[in-house]
């Protein structure tokens, strides 16, 4: 849903890292999220006790769903 809502927004891209914004609509300031796909790691500033939280999924998505439209 934070995905489709388009709630996630890059921030930068070094390396092969990328670096997200994820806002919830219940908070104020969004979750920094870093996605390390050739490593497989993914880090977020969300308190949650998941093995991958809904930030991080929606981080996925979202860059997936753009690496999709520009090929």
């Amino acid at each position: 849903m934070l995905a489709r809502d388009g709630r996630v927004s890059g921030r930068q891209k070094s390396g092969d890292k990328l670096e997200l914004e994820v806002r919830v609509p219940t908070r104020p300031t969004p979750f920094e999220v870093v996605l390390d796909p050739p490593n497989a790691e993914w880090q977020c500033a969300c308190d949650s006790k998941e093995a991958v939280c809904s930030h991080v999924v929606a981080g996925v998505i979202s860059a997936l769903a753009s690496a999709s439209r520009t090929g």
